[in-house]
């Protein structure tokens, strides 16, 4: 593989049920079935990739280096990218890549727990980890705003249970 467009291209021809794309000269249109978001890229804005083995053994994922130091990962999950601490802070508990499959999956859990008594502090935590993943989406370009009205949503019944 000699350029990124190669590479994205052969990777993408051997992940064909993950994302549909479309080129338009250096401009690369990715769209996840799983989550139905789209977003373009202009490749030229890539300084870097590697082709890496997944560490579980699932296929080998693409990690893809902007010029401003983000990234990005194609891989069996769709896009993953790095969550943003910009408006929490530090979170130790979150993860250090993640994908809108697993925001999904968190979410999931935040509503079981909030039908629960005496999980204030892990409830604040799951809140900010979801937070920081939604941030680290819109970094790379993705629409979440139907994500971040949801989560608002659930923020205030939360807040609500504990306000007298």
């Amino acid at each position: 593989m000699k350029t990124v467009k190669d590479a994205i291209t052969l990777w993408l021809k051997k992940n064909p049920i993950v994302f549909r794309h479309r080129w338009d000269g250096d401009e690369l249109t990715l769209g996840e079935y799983a989550s139905g978001k789209s977003v373009s890229y202009d490749i030229r804005q890539f300084c870097d990739f590697r082709l890496m083995p997944h560490p579980q053994g699932f296929a080998d994922y693409l990690n893809l280096v902007f010029d401003d130091g983000r990234q990005i990962v194609l891989c069996h999950a769709g896009l993953a990218f790095s969550p943003s601490f910009a408006s929490t802070g530090p979170l130790p508990d979150a993860p250090p890549v993640s994908c809108l499959a697993d925001y999904h999956k968190l979410l999931s859990t935040l509503k079981d727990l909030m039908a629960e008594d005496g999980r204030k502090g892990e409830l604040l935590t799951l809140f900010n980890v979801l937070l920081s993943i939604l941030d680290g989406a819109r970094e790379i370009g993705l629409d979440i705003s139907q994500e971040e009205e949801d989560l608002d949503k659930l923020l205030e019944k939360f807040e609500g249970a504990f306000t007298p």
